[in-house]
């Protein structure tokens, strides 16, 4: 009897565990790193620019944002579930990307935007590097 009790326990836990994992990876969310950005596009970074890093999910949906107004580099962040802005669409998996623009449209690459190449990592990454190395 208490063997099947035990069992039952971990099935029920399984159960909701695979049926809750999108909230699971969202509250997991824990990635840190720095940002560096290449000598000369430093020159073309206005005053009032934001720095956005956005992660994407397997599905290339973005689901997280960390937004920081005039950043200096190189520069230290820290992602966490406070950032999650859609728990539900959140994947184990992810894509990292930084921007800076003076638009403040996410998602968008126009004309003057300084980014990033797609950094693929998990939920859990530490030590990241991320090199804003383009502009259009």
């Amino acid at each position: 009897m208490k063997r099947f009790f035990f069992v039952f326990l971990f099935i029920l836990f399984a159960y909701f565990g695979y049926k809750n994992r999108y909230d699971i990876y969202a509250f997991s969310a824990n990635l840190t790193g720095k940002i560096e950005i290449s000598e000369d596009l430093s020159k073309h970074i206005k005053p009032n620019s934001m720095l956005y890093i956005t992660l994407k999910n397997d599905k290339n949906i973005i689901f997280a944002v960390k937004e920081i107004i005039n950043p200096i580099f190189p520069l230290d962040f820290k992602i966490t579930r406070k950032n999650v802005l859609y728990p539900d669409i959140s994947s184990f998996k992810i894509k990292l990307e930084a921007v800076i623009n003076t638009h403040g449209e996410i998602g968008k690459i126009k004309p003057g935007d300084i980014y990033s190449s797609s950094i693929e990592a998990n939920i859990i990454s530490r030590n990241l590097d991320i090199k804003l190395d383009k502009i259009k």
